[in-house]
């Protein structure tokens, strides 16, 4: 006779509970299983990266670390703004025509070149010596000039266009007192009459002629004009500052001499660029001296008036034998 054991309706729910307990740990274990995090940031940095919990950054300009804020980029620098260019002063482009002189195109006119008008022997100053004629010599040259047939004249007389059979042109350059006190009694037992390129911002000063002598010239028939404000090599300045070296010797020339226009211009030690030649004429200057060497032609005069090339004269030179 088989035995059957009898189970209580309460133990049946004891068992049935834990049966289901082990099938809910089963299910959860094969369902609920954690998985790896990919990252779809564009440098690829991981989401726990981009939350800032396991990684600290060194700001390279900082002795400090910084943690980045959760889910929030790190800032981009405002970029600095780039300084805005010079704006470069535009070279005046003259018209075919515009030349203040009227002169036939194969007429030589030579402009000779001086300095200094002393008796210097300084052999420890090879330049100086080289921009000094003494004033025998000096004397000696313009009776040779007459000898040849050369009168002198200004550039208002080529403006005007009353020249000579033989026209010369005799300049002095930097307005040095000795100008003044040898070269202008020479002229004037000869005759002649020169230019003066004078740097406006010298008068007055060591070795320089005084305005008032300046304005004694003028008086005296030579004519003077412009060779900047402080002699500074123009091709080695910006535009704004060779116009204020060009304008401002002009305007205190002109005023010096009581508003007698200033139209001619001597380039300091021979140094300019386009720019310069612009402004020469922009600032109506009407002609404008180079030490190029050559005797200049009518043909510069009416083209080429702002390059003007000189003959420079030494305290040997012998105009005989430089001139025909």
């Amino acid at each position: 006779m088989t035995t059957r054991i009898r189970t209580s309706p309460y133990r049946r729910l004891v068992l049935l509970g834990v049966a289901l307990l082990v099938i809910a740990g089963l299910l959860a274990v094969v369902f609920f299983r954690p998985k790896k995090v990919v990252s779809h940031h564009p440098h690829g940095a991981s989401a726990q990266e981009m939350m800032g919990v396991s990684d600290r950054i060194l700001d390279p300009g900082q002795e400090h670390l910084v943690v980045p804020h959760p889910l929030m980029p790190t800032p981009t620098p405002t970029p600095k703004p780039l300084p805005t260019p010079p704006v470069l002063a535009k070279p005046v482009v003259l018209p075919s025509g515009s030349s203040a002189f009227s002169v036939a195109a194969g007429k030589q006119i030579p402009i000779l070149m001086y300095h200094y008008i002393r008796d210097y022997q300084d052999q420890n100053d090879k330049i100086g010596i080289g921009l000094s004629v003494s004033p025998e010599n000096l004397a000696r040259q313009l009776s040779e000039l007459k000898h040849l047939g050369y009168t002198s004249v200004g550039f208002n007389d080529v403006a005007a266009g009353t020249l000579p059979e033989k026209p010369v042109i005799i300049t002095f350059d930097d307005g040095y007192d000795d100008a003044f006190t040898q070269a202008l009694p020479i002229l004037q037992k000869e005759g002649m009459k020169a230019v003066f390129y004078i740097v406006s911002g010298k008068l007055g000063h060591n070795h320089y002629m005084t305005n008032e002598q300046m304005v004694a010239m003028h008086r005296e028939g030579m004519e003077i004009a412009s060779h900047t404000v402080d002699h500074q090599s123009l091709a080695t300045l910006s535009p704004d500052r060779q116009r204020a070296e060009l304008a401002d010797s002009k305007k205190a020339l002109e005023t010096l001499l009581g508003g007698v226009p200033v139209l001619d211009f001597c380039y300091p030690s021979g140094k300019y660029n386009d720019v310069t030649l612009g402004l020469a004429a922009e600032l109506g200057y009407r002609s404008a001296t180079t030490t190029q060497p050559g005797v200049a032609t009518g043909q510069e005069f009416t083209g080429d008036q702002y390059q003007l090339p000189r003959v420079r004269v030494s305290n040997g030179t012998s105009l005989v034998g430089l001139l025909k």
